[in-house]
């Protein structure tokens, strides 16, 4: 004969040994509902305790979200200019010569020996024109001491590729009629 897994073979015949009743069936289903009530509750419990303290978390955010500043923000990032540059030299020594390849006070005197006030001609192009000439200078010197690509000058600057092509140019820059 072969055994079935009600405990019964094909014969009909009850194995009385393995023999499990319907009252045993519906008590160990009771058990099951038990551990499964219990466990809905302590599942309950965790949730609660999730909800109150994530709104502690919030709570305490919202009292520092003006110090913290927002850190997901789809705003641009902050072009590289000569102040960010300054800014920073304060907590990195030598940020600006690492740039440049000099100090600021000698980049100040060629900037101000290179500088003269010409017509531009740029189209009309915002971000060109925004730009100081400190900040053209800049770029034009990480270009050369770096090497940094279009797309990377780009990026750190906030302006498109085709105004660093402009801006890495001598255009900006001529020498003053003494």
């Amino acid at each position: 004969m072969i055994p079935r897994r009600d405990n019964t073979s094909f014969g009909g015949e009850i194995k009385s040994a393995a023999f499990i009743g319907d009252s045993d069936i519906l008590l160990g289903t009771s058990l099951e509902l038990l551990s499964a009530a219990a466990e809905i509750k302590r599942l309950q419990q965790q949730v609660h305790q999730s909800e109150a303290l994530f709104n502690e978390y919030r709570v305490w955010y919202e009292q520092h979200e003006a110090t913290l500043g927002n850190p997901v923000s789809d705003d641009k990032p902050k072009p590289l200019t000569i102040q960010e540059i300054l800014k920073e030299e304060s907590q990195i020594q030598g940020l600006f010569e690492y740039y440049t390849g000099f100090k600021f006070s000698r980049f100040q005197a060629l900037l101000d020996v290179l500088t003269i006030q010409a017509p531009q001609h740029h189209n009309n192009r915002k971000d060109i024109v925004n730009m100081e000439c400190e900040d053209k200078l800049l770029l034009s010197m990480i270009r050369l001491r770096h090497n940094f690509g279009l797309k990377d000058l780009a990026f750190r600057f906030a302006i498109s590729t085709q105004a660093v092509i402009c801006r890495t140019g001598c255009e900006p820059l001529a020498y003053r009629e003494t």
